[in-house]
């Protein structure tokens, strides 16, 4: 009976610790920035715009990418695209002796040019990325982009913080840029949003400071940043393509928990017939 709880203990343990740990946001790294204002498109747009659900799923189909890379597949560099490949790519850097982030470039491809719609798709990262929930998401997005702005292209700080691989990340995909402009026409092909990871190994918990995080940036929201730029963007993606990813990675993750309990269900009925096999000898 001993050997039988421990296997049974054993493929509990293997069934609902896939994907129990997983990177961290450091909020108290973002809140050592100050703000910045940022310029955003104010003229008209001539083609059809997406609703707010329609942009933050752009954030959230590569966010869940990396999710699943990260923590189900155990990818050593998670690595996920938008498609088009050159809108937007993100990947995931664990520290070392220094500090280990999340990237997320806006590629040469992206019409993103307003600071709030650029909120909606960081946000919808962080939300699938570290299952941050979406009320306390906007806030840490916020956050991410002024500790950006402030440290644009600020060589010498992400030398001294951030592992090397961050620094060299997407090279070869965009300029060396890092951080961001606050001026929107600068953002496609020159843009590489920090996302500093703690350093601590653990599951994720970035839902801690993640209320702390959203009041600081509604504070923050009460000035002037977010103004007349919260109407809807530019066109960025196919709801219906999405919600088909979607569901491909849902039955991707059914499949994969079935062949678990399928294996786990094999080793416990062979225990129990080599027991009792052995007590038939003992007869």
């Amino acid at each position: 009976m001993a050997n039988l709880k421990a296997v049974l203990s054993a493929a509990l343990a293997t069934l609902f610790m896939t994907g129990l740990y997983a990177a961290d946001i450091d909020v108290d790294e973002l809140r050592t920035s100050g703000r910045c204002t940022f310029q955003n498109f104010t003229g008209i747009y001539a083609d059809e715009t997406n609703t707010d659900l329609e942009i933050r799923k752009v954030g959230r189909r590569i966010g869940q990418d990396i999710w699943i890379q990260d923590t189900e597949w155990m990818v050593p560099l998670p690595t996920a695209y938008d498609n088009p490949v050159d809108r937007y790519v993100a990947r995931r850097i664990y520290g070392d002796t220094k500090r280990g982030a999340d990237i997320f470039m806006i590629g040469p491809g992206a019409r993103v040019d307003t600071f709030q719609n650029l909120v909606r798709i960081l946000s919808g990262y962080i939300e699938y990325a570290f299952r941050v929930p979406r009320e306390k998401s906007d806030g840490i997005a916020e956050l991410v982009l002024f500790y950006n702005g402030t440290h644009r292209n600020d060589f010498a700080f992400f030398n001294k913080n951030y592992t090397g691989q961050v620094l060299e990340s997407f090279r070869t995909f965009s300029s060396g840029s890092l951080g961001i402009s606050t001026n929107y026409a600068e953002w496609p092909g020159n843009t590489k949003i920090v996302i500093p990871l703690k350093f601590a190994d653990g599951g994720p918990s970035a839902q801690a400071g993640a209320a702390d995080a959203a009041d600081a940036a509604a504070e923050a929201s009460a000035a002037a940043q977010v103004q007349a730029d919260v109407g809807p963007g530019t066109s960025l993606l196919d709801a219906d393509d999405r919600q088909l990813e979607a569901l491909v990675y849902l039955v991707i993750k059914i499949l994969i928990g079935f062949v678990i309990v399928v294996f786990a269900t094999c080793i416990v009925l062979f225990i129990i017939y080599k027991r009792g096999e052995n007590r038939k000898l003992r007869r």
